[in-house]
């Protein structure tokens, strides 16, 4: 989307943690298990903008932390192994 308030910055940023960690195209040596990947994405985007002196929006960090633990689900179903450091920083029990 367009960025034209903080919680498009924060996706806009998110999207640039992708690219930045090299979890698509051809410079991707290893897949890495989706929540991995959307953890370090967002804590990407978490990390620039308060770099630039700013906080995530109101509600932006709980649906992150609810998207990641979506992820978590999606990988334990799939018998990935998940970092339990993700699993707490998501807040997420099985």
């Amino acid at each position: 989307p367009p960025v034209v308030d903080k919680r498009t910055l924060c996706i806009y940023l998110h999207e640039c943690g992708h690219v930045m960690h090299r979890h698509r195209g051809p410079m991707n040596a290893r897949r890495l298990p989706r929540s991995t990947e959307e953890y370090q994405a967002e804590r990407h985007s978490w990390y620039a903008i308060r770099a630039w002196g700013m906080e995530p929006p109101r509600g932006y960090k709980r649906g992150s932390r609810l998207y990641v633990g979506d992820c978590i689900a999606e990988d334990d179903a799939n018998g990935e192994l998940v970092d339990p450091k993700i699993r707490r920083w998501a807040r997420y029990d099985t």
